[in-house]
């Protein structure tokens, strides 16, 4: 008995064969599995009782089929719709065939969003779509234009303001060159040759001290040959050598802790030499007036200068004082000097005694924090001296090191300098004579202790 088969089959998925006669298991035939939940005949029966509605997850749809209804995800969503949580969105950037973007891609919920990058505009959704923007539009092309032409309009208003300004400045410079005498001091030089002495213009001076720096000012300060001069200035400025190593302020309070050899402190102590000078051999003779460790200055070689005259006096050969306003600093100005105003030879005497103290005891010439009595280095030291004591105010070098001969002369020559009656100090050019004997006597007796071992 023959078997026969019948089916139904789309015209376009079938095709006639032979074999299909005599061998059947060649013929495959698709099957369409069409299903539905019949429990209610439509969704909107079926959501009437959720208890036993089909479709549970969130972000689905309902769809009616034949005698029943199907669950699906919505759109943008996939997975199980007939279970809690199944619907899952798509992420629509990961999925470049479906949901093509040649830009940007931000997923959303349930969507995305896709955009041209930073610098461009168009479509991004299209291949090529994204262009690069025109950022010179018209309207900025004005605004940029009006913006060139009012900065053209300040610059030049700018240049013309600093060249009036320049203009002012050389004619300020000239008015003062001429008031403070540079035409003359000129024409006084034209007359003979010099090359000692140079007047210096106002931008050299600022170039050489860093626009008049206040660090400057310490080391150009410690000057002592007078180099020129500058009148571009309302006050005349002076220009003076440079001398490299610092003050003796410095080298003996800033160095406590350094040895500093007898010869060396001796040899400190002759810049007696250059007041002597200036008192005695000058014309007219000057009153430094201002002596002190600060204005004591060392070179290289540790050879001692007097500077900073800001405080001199120029003094007529047949004057013996001068009546002035009280200048100085506490500490170096003898009693005499401040109490009447007069200013001698006989007070950087008693200025440069107190220098020599710090030279030996390495104090400073006063300590306010000390009771009133032993305030002042030099009050100190004439007590010490009247009491037999004074060596206990020297510096431990000083007494190790310093013979006792050569102690006791500078000791008595300090005291006799110390004198509050001015009559009765020694003048400059003795106490440089003193000092001078003084070296040699300690660096003798050095060379004698030499020849003995």
């Amino acid at each position: 008995m023959s078997e026969h088969y019948s089916f139904f089959a789309d015209s376009n998925w079938f095709h006639y064969n032979k074999s299909y006669l005599t061998r059947t298991e060649d013929l495959e035939v698709q099957l369409v599995l069409v299903w539905a939940i019949r429990n209610v005949g439509t969704c909107s029966y079926a959501r009437r009782n959720l208890t036993d509605y089909a479709c549970q997850s969130a972000n689905h749809d309902c769809n009616n089929s034949q005698a029943g209804y199907l669950c699906s995800c919505s759109k943008e969503y996939q997975s199980n719709p007939y279970i809690s949580g199944g619907c899952q969105g798509v992420n629509e950037c990961d999925l470049k065939d479906e949901y093509p973007c040649f830009g940007n891609c931000k997923n959303t919920m349930g969507s995305f969003v896709c955009s041209c990058p930073r610098g461009t505009e168009g479509n991004a959704t299209m291949k090529d779509g994204c262009r690069k923007k025109d950022i010179f539009t018209f309207t900025l092309k004005i605004i940029i234009g009006a913006s060139i032409g009012a900065l053209f309009v300040v610059l030049a208003c700018f240049g013309s303001y600093l060249l009036i300004q320049k203009r002012r400045l050389v004619k300020t410079k000239q008015m003062f060159f001429e008031q403070n005498g540079g035409l003359l001091l000129q024409q006084q030089m034209s007359s003979f040759i010099t090359t000692t002495f140079k007047i210096y213009s106002i931008e050299e001076l600022e170039q050489a001290t860093n626009k008049f720096s206040e660090e400057c000012i310490l080391n150009h300060m410690n000057v002592v040959n007078l180099l020129g001069c500058c009148f571009e200035v309302k006050v005349p400025v002076l220009v003076y050598e440079y001398i490299s190593n610092g003050t003796l302020y410095h080298y003996i309070h800033d160095k406590q802790k350094t040895l500093i050899p007898m010869d060396v402190r001796l040899r400190i102590a002759e810049s007696a030499k250059a007041l002597a000078y200036m008192h005695s051999f000058a014309s007219p003779p000057i009153l430094n007036g201002d002596v002190k460790f600060a204005t004591i200055l060392l070179d290289d070689n540790l050879i001692a200068y007097v500077s900073d005259f800001g405080a001199s006096k120029l003094v007529p050969s047949d004057v013996a004082e001068i009546a002035t306003v009280v200048q100085g600093t506490i500490g170096y100005l003898d009693y005499e000097y401040i109490t009447t105003c007069q200013l001698t030879d006989r007070s950087d005497v008693y200025s440069f005694a107190v220098i020599l103290l710090e030279l030996l005891t390495r104090k400073k010439e006063l300590y306010l924090e000390r009771p009133e009595e032993d305030r002042s280095l030099a009050s100190s030291f004439c007590k010490a001296k009247k009491d037999g004591r004074f060596r206990e105010l020297l510096d431990a070098q000083v007494r190790d090191e310093l013979k006792p001969e050569v102690l006791e002369e500078i000791g008595n020559s300090v005291m006799q300098c110390l004198s509050k009656n001015r009559e009765e100090r020694p003048r400059m050019t003795e106490v440089a004579e003193r000092l001078e004997m003084a070296r040699r006597l300690q660096r003798n007796s050095g060379l004698r202790c030499a020849r003995r071992n």
